[in-house]
C-alpha cells in the first residue's frame, strides 16, 4: 500500500510577514495623514468661527453708534471714549481703529468707516463700515477675514 505524506504549514514565512508589515505601514501612514488634515481643518474652522464672532460684535457696535456717531468719530474720539479697557488705537488715516484679538494666535482687528462710494461718486448719506480680522499661526492656519456693512443717515 502506498502512503501519501501530508505536510501542514504552521505559521507564516518571512516574506509573508514582511508584506503584511509593509501593507500595515502604508495604511498607518495614510491614516496619520488623514488625522493631521482633520486637525488642520478643525483649527482653521475654529479660528474662522472666533474671527466671525469678533467681527460680528464690532459690526453691531458700529451699528449702535449709527451714522451720526460714526460720522462724528471721523473727527473726534467718540468711538475710543466709549470703549472699555483702552484696547482701541486710531489708525493713521483717522477713520478707523485697530485692536488686538486675544482669542486668536497673533490676532489683530481693524474697524474702518468711510463714506460709501458708488460709481466714483461719494454717497454722503451712507457710511461703509469694514471689519477685518487677521491671525497667524502655522502657514496652513494663517488667515484673514473681512466683513462690511452700510449704515444710512436717518
Amino acid at each position: 500500500m502506498h502512503h501519501q505524506r501530508t505536510s501542514y504549514r504552521a505559521g507564516f514565512t518571512l516574506i509573508e510577514m514582511l508584506v503584511a508589515c509593509v501593507i500595515l505601514a502604508i495604511g498607518l501612514i495614510g491614516l496619520s495623514q488623514l488625522y493631521l488634515a482633520s486637525m488642520w481643518t478643525y483649527q482653521k474652522s475654529r479660528n474662522l468661527a472666533l474671527a466671525t464672532e469678533v467681527a460680528q460684535y464690532e459690526l453691531e457696535k458700529a451699528q449702535s453708534y449709527g451714522y451720526t456717531g460714526l460720522n462724528g468719530a471721523l473727527t473726534d474720539d467718540l468711538y475710543l471714549r466709549t470703549q472699555s479697557g483702552g484696547i482701541y488705537t486710531w489708525l493713521p488715516a483717522g477713520n478707523g481703529v485697530s485692536f488686538p484679538v486675544s482669542q486668536l494666535p497673533g490676532g489683530q482687528g481693524t474697524v474702518v468707516w468711510t463714506h460709501y462710494v458708488a460709481s466714483s461718486q461719494t454717497v454722503a448719506s451712507l457710511l461703509q463700515v469694514e471689519v477685518t480680522i487677521t491671525w497667524g499661526g502655522s502657514v496652513r492656519a494663517q488667515s484673514k477675514m473681512k466683513v462690511d456693512t452700510l449704515i444710512a443717515k436717518r
